[in-house]
């Protein structure tokens, strides 16, 4: 048996465990340490676990990646999710479809903070989805808003999928993260326009548009200020090259950690 044959065999068994729900770390494990084992031996594969595991946990660039989560889970926490949304709509509000609208906006917004499609979609569906539902916004397209709105979190820098490609790949992170703004703001606008469509097309999946009057829409503004100054100065900082990823991963989330305790007070 060639090693393409191994291989294909050894992914078909992987598929097989994922398939009969097994968690998704054994049914990986398993079939590679069988296909290493069959192709080398058991020492090989015992040599190579020894140092593996640690190599693997002891990378620095790894930590980047829970300290933008917490940074998000922090601002969760701290009502910046309902300040972006807030913000948006007021923007948007005037138009028809407007509050979808502004939900994919605050997907945008909070996926540049969070890094997770998780966490944007589902903090971004708590403030959104009962607001578009209350004023008669139909379920379709108010689920498939945010669920597409949420996948904004996986194109926007600190996006872990980003993160994690970039250090399995021995890339800059900074470089992929700027890479990604193109493309990100290129899915802001289509599914925009989508909406947009969307509604004159089908009228009764959203209400008659209600325009913010400007001292709403100077409140929502002054609302989220504190995640202008984050954004500024994290991203800010590790383009200008006055900090790296993770540092700037550390200090945005001391940020957002003093934000969300003065706001709590």
């Amino acid at each position: 048996m060639n090693e393409m044959t191994v291989g294909l065999a050894v992914f078909g068994l992987m598929l097989v465990l994922m398939a009969v729900r097994i968690p998704i770390a054994i049914a990986m494990f398993v079939p590679g340490a069988l296909g290493y084992i069959f192709l080398s031996g058991w020492s090989p594969l015992l040599a190579h676990l020894k140092g593996a595991v640690y190599g693997r946990v002891s990378v620095y660039d790894l930590s980047v990646i829970p300290l933008f989560m917490l940074m998000g889970a922090l601002a969760v926490q701290g009502g910046l999710s309902k300040a972006l949304f807030d913000f948006a709509n007021a923007l948007l509000g005037r138009f028809k479809g407007g509050m979808a609208m502004a939900s994919v906006l605050a997907c945008a917004a909070f996926g540049s903070i969070s890094g997770s499609t998780v966490a944007t979609t589902a903090t971004i569906a708590q403030v959104a989805y009962p607001q578009m539902r209350r004023i008669k916004y139909s379920g379709r397209l108010a689920t498939a808003v945010l669920a597409t709105g949420g996948t904004m979190g996986v194109l926007l820098p600190p996006s872990v999928t980003l993160m994690v490609y970039a250090i399995l790949t021995e890339q800059n992170i900074t470089k992929m993260f700027l890479a990604a703004y193109v493309p990100a703001l290129l899915a802001a606008v289509g599914y925009l326009i989508a909406i947009a469509v969307m509604v004159r097309i089908h009228p009764e999946h959203a209400p008659e548009a209600e325009a913010a009057s400007a001292s709403a829409v100077l409140q929502a503004t002054l609302k989220v200020w504190p995640i202008l100054t984050i954004f500024l100065i994290v991203f800010g900082g590790i383009y200008g090259g006055l900090f790296t990823a993770t540092e700037g991963a550390s200090i945005g989330t001391l940020l957002t950690f003093l934000i969300t305790a003065v706001r709590a007070r």
